[in-house]
């Protein structure tokens, strides 16, 4: 292992924090990097979830289907059940999550691949802005939708979330990069579209009596 500068950058100066987040962002390219006050690198667990019994699709959508509005975030999130006597409240994994910028009848149809593509059971669907348009978008699924308004500031739903992850309740698969990085970034990125529909999904699970 060397060092590309070291004149600026002794490798003794790097190795004394290549485990800092302030590492992984200014020398390591990694979004994980990010100096949010919520998630952190070692928060986040990947793996399989077997006996996994229902999932649902979550979304968190733009205000508008315009070219300059935000995006809609979408997260597919699988529950395993506790085990049979057990006070506890299973354990979640994220499947899928991603943020998208599509016209209404290219969002409906991306939905309803979703929903094949995951066996989705049910599809959430956050209705606090452009709850007019989604009746218009969602008709006619095969799956049941429940709309949710939320009434509580999102930076409260993060830390119950966040509680979740670190009691070790919440896996995620392979390639949710994108996501982590939102995660890790939050509040402060510029977007949190995926770490709203995810949240979403994994309370819905998690935080029900």
């Amino acid at each position: 292992r060397r060092s590309i500068w070291p004149q600026r950058w002794p490798l003794d100066f790097l190795l004394s924090m290549e485990h800092t987040r302030q590492f992984m962002k200014n020398y390591g390219l990694s979004p994980l990097g990010a100096d949010g006050p919520y998630w952190g690198p070692g928060d986040f667990v990947r793996g399989e979830l077997p006996g996994a019994t229902r999932r649902v699709l979550s979304i968190d959508p733009a205000v508008t289907t315009k070219a300059s509005s935000d995006f809609t975030g979408l997260g597919v999130v699988e529950w395993r059940p506790p085990a049979p006597g057990s006070k506890g409240v299973g354990v979640c994994r994220v499947q899928h999550a991603a943020e998208v910028k599509l016209s209404p009848d290219a969002l409906r149809e991306h939905v309803i691949k979703l929903i094949e593509r995951y066996d989705v059971g049910l599809v959430l669907v956050e209705t606090n802005q452009g709850g007019d348009l989604w009746p218009r978008i969602l008709w006619g699924l095969s799956v049941k939708v429940k709309p949710i308004h939320q009434s509580v500031k999102k930076e409260v739903r993060a830390a119950s979330v966040l509680a979740h992850y670190q009691r070790g309740r919440v896996l995620h698969a392979d390639g949710l990069a994108r996501l982590e990085g939102q995660m890790v970034s939050f509040p402060n990125g510029q977007h949190d579209d995926m770490v709203d529909a995810v949240g979403s999904a994994v309370s819905y699970f998690l935080d029900r009596k």
